[in-house]
C-alpha cells in the first residue's frame, strides 16, 4: 500500500492551487476545483463522501439552505 499524507484545503474546500508535499515531494492540491490526479478525499477527517465542487457533489444542489436557520 502506498504511503498516505493527509492535508486539508481551507476556505471553500475547492482545490485552486497545486503544491508539493513537504515530506515526499508528490504533487498535492489541484486547479479549478479539481483535485490533482492521485489525490483523494480523506473521509475520516470530516465525513465527506466526495470532494467539494466535484461532479458527485453537484455543487450547491446537495445543500438544503432551509437547514441553515
Amino acid at each position: 500500500m502506498a504511503e498516505r499524507h493527509v492535508y486539508c484545503i481551507g476556505e471553500c474546500g475547492g482545490a485552486n492551487q497545486k503544491s508539493k508535499c513537504p515530506e515526499c515531494g508528490v504533487e498535492i492540491g489541484g486547479e479549478r476545483n479539481q483535485l490533482t490526479t492521485g489525490n483523494t478525499i480523506a473521509p475520516e477527517m470530516d465525513g465527506a463522501r466526495f470532494a467539494a465542487y466535484s461532479d458527485e457533489a453537484n455543487n450547491l444542489a446537495n445543500f438544503n439552505f432551509n437547514d441553515l436557520y
